[in-house]
This record gives C-alpha cells, structure tokens and sequence, in this order.
C-alpha cells in the first residue's frame, strides 16, 4: 500500500486529469490488471493488491518499449504499463510528458521571501516576489503531517482544489500550488489593502457608509458565488476578506 508521503503527494494533486483500465502492470504491486490515473505530477496506479503513485518529474524517464508498452523508470521503481491499442499508448505517454514539463514549472527556490504576512490554523503566509518576473504573490506554507488525516492538511488540499475551480472577481486568485518533501506551497495573489480587521482598526473603526455598501455587496457576491459552486464557506470573519490595491474585496481562506 502507499506510503505516508505518498498519500500526501495524492492528497495535493488535483483531481484525476486522465483515467483508464491497463490491460496489464509489472510494478511493485505485481502483475494484474489495474486502473491508472494521471494527476498533477504523478501517475497513480491502483489494483487489488494497491495502491502506488509513480512520480512524474524531471527525473523521470519515459520510454515506449513496444507498440503498448509505457515504462516510467525513477529512482526507486520501474512500471511498465500495456494498454489495449497502440493509440491509447501514445495518448497517455504524450499526456505524461506534458505532466513532466508542467511538474518542473515552479518550486520554491523561485521565489523570494520578503516578509511574513501572518499565521493561522493552516500555517504561515509570506509575501514572495518571483525570482524572474519581479510578481508577487502571497504563499501560504503547510506543514505536513504524518498524521494523512490532519485537519490542516485535508483544509489545505480542499482549498487547493476550490480555488482551482474558482474563477470570480471576489475571490482570491490561485496562481501556483507545489510542494517539498515536508511542507504544501500554496501561492494566490497579493492583496495590499491587507484584511479587512486591520483596514477598520487603522481607521479606528470608522469608514464612510459609502465604503461599507460596497465591501458588503462585493462579499455578499462572493459568498454567492461561492455556495452556487456547491461549496459552504464556513470560517467568515474580516481577517478572511482582504482587499486589493483598488479596496475591492477579495474573498480568501
């Protein structure tokens, strides 16, 4: 069965990207017939006697041995995969091959730490600024757990995936999720109004009727949006409503 760090590995990546049945594998979880999914830099592999996700990086080599045979060799394992038509083969091993590029796209060493914006129940924000483009970004940092079922990291992987899907202008803007042996990255835009607890107290908690119409009509739109996704958001209170340069809302957490 698969380890911890794998479990954890499966839990970031999106949703499946690409599934079907193998006819056969000769991997560590023997030779059967399995189901194989792609997700975001992995191939996860699932039969009666597993489950195992063969990572997909630049590490990895991808080699079509036959007119149905893919094999993914890393440093720990070799898998070798044979689909039922030679062009379901070349489907998978074109679609594994994007996934290896994309997988090297961003890692924490591409970015700069300038300061840290906070810390809450799911770890710590820090502002970043991209090494090459001069963006910044706010990245959130989870640590993670040996426990698979910690509540942060089951929070940090249903945020991931929400932010995905979401597309609003009240809503924080996911731009990059990645990760290290030990920690969950988790990058959206910057907002530098801040939150919406520290914008009243540096105005003593006075703001003109005007301002609050619009803050409220903006979140109220979110929320809308939010629940018509099929999600309920849960945790509401001003230090999770930011607001950009503009003082827009940007609904976050």
């Amino acid at each position: 069965m698969e380890s911890v760090g794998e479990m954890n590995e499966l839990l970031w990546s999106r949703t499946s990207l690409m599934s079907t049945k193998a006819k056969r594998v000769t991997s560590l979880v023997g030779r059967e017939h399995v189901e194989i999914e792609l997700r975001s830099g992995f191939v996860v592999v699932s039969g009666k006697s597993g489950i195992q996700a063969v990572p997909v990086n630049g590490e990895s080599l991808i080699m079509c041995d036959g007119r149905r045979m893919l094999t993914i060799k890393t440093f720990d394992r070799v898998v070798r995969l044979v689909f039922n038509s030679i062009e379901e083969k070349s489907r998978w091993s074109e679609a594994i091959k994007e996934e290896q590029r994309a997988k090297n796209r961003k890692k924490l060493s591409d970015f700069k730490v300038i300061r840290k914006l906070g810390e809450g129940g799911m770890g710590q924000v820090f502002l970043v600024q991209d090494a090459k483009t001069g963006e910044r970004a706010a990245m959130k940092v989870v640590e993670k757990d040996s426990d698979i079922t910690s509540t942060a990291l089951r929070r940090a992987v249903d945020e991931r995936l929400l932010l995905e899907s979401f597309n609003f202008p009240f809503i924080v803007d996911l731009k990059y999720a990645f990760q290290s042996e030990h920690h969950l990255f988790m990058l959206t835009e910057y907002c530098e109004g801040g939150d919406l607890h520290h914008y009243m107290k540096r105005r003593n908690y006075k703001i003109s009727e005007h301002t609050v119409k619009n803050i409220l009509a903006e979140l109220v739109l979110a929320l809308e949006y939010v629940h018509q996704s099929g999600a309920i958001y849960r945790d509401l209170k001003p230090e999770n409503i930011l607001l950009d340069g503009s003082g827009h809302v940007k609904l976050a957490d």
